[in-house]
């Protein structure tokens, strides 16, 4: 019995077609990676554009709310004047005049050290002598009020000056309250701000 041969093609001609194969897959392989990137890229500047349009759109309710509250503020206060005249001498009346006042020269409200330094000049205000004894007497009466350690309370206050000092608008600070003497030095510590705040409170008290 007689078996045909099998015709077996060239070699030559094998390895053409599996380094065509070769070549193919390679293509093939470089292509999807390509549009592998590209697509990564592309997610890249949506989440990017996306972040952008939050960080505005938080930007933007934070001054519109800052706004309302510095509004709301004023009309409280117009009011105070309105129902009584000796209201201008309350503790009431200056405790929101020195919080409308901070906040128009660029303390930032949301710090907790603001509340803190509020409190501090509100207490030296209506009593000079702790201004001597802050350290031993005031601190602690803050700290204690918020439930915190009176470190604490000096941390946030200066936490809040050194936020406000890296602003020009340190220099209208400056300006209102007669302290040139620091406007070029380094900013002011925490007891320092507290006298400060304290004679200006006392001076616009008297009409100045």
């Amino acid at each position: 019995m007689r078996y045909k041969k099998r015709r077996v093609g060239s070699p030559f001609l094998l390895n053409r077609i599996d380094e065509a194969a070769l070549l193919y897959i390679v293509k093939s392989f470089l292509l999807i990676f390509a549009i592998m990137i590209q697509t990564v890229f592309f997610l890249l500047r949506i989440c990017i554009i996306i972040k952008y349009i939050s960080v505005f759109c938080r930007l933007e309710v934070a001054l519109i709310y800052k706004e309302i509250l510095g509004i709301e503020l004023k009309k409280k206060m117009d009011g105070m004047l309105q129902q009584d005249e000796g209201a201008r001498s309350s503790p009431e009346y200056t405790e929101m005049l020195l919080r409308h006042m901070l906040k128009e020269w660029g303390f930032n409200p949301y710090l907790i050290g603001f509340e803190y330094l509020i409190q501090s000049v509100m207490a030296c205000y209506l009593d000079k002598e702790l201004l001597k004894y802050k350290t031993k007497v005031l601190y602690p009466v803050i700290a204690k009020r918020y439930c915190v350690a009176a470190e604490n309370v000096i941390r946030n206050i200066r936490t809040l000056i050194h936020d406000f000092w890296k602003k020009p608008a340190r220099n209208a600070f400056c300006r209102c309250t007669d302290c040139w003497d620091i406007k070029d030095c380094k900013e002011p510590s925490c007891s320092k701000m507290i006298d400060i705040l304290a004679k200006y409170l006392r001076k616009k008290a008297c009409g100045g």
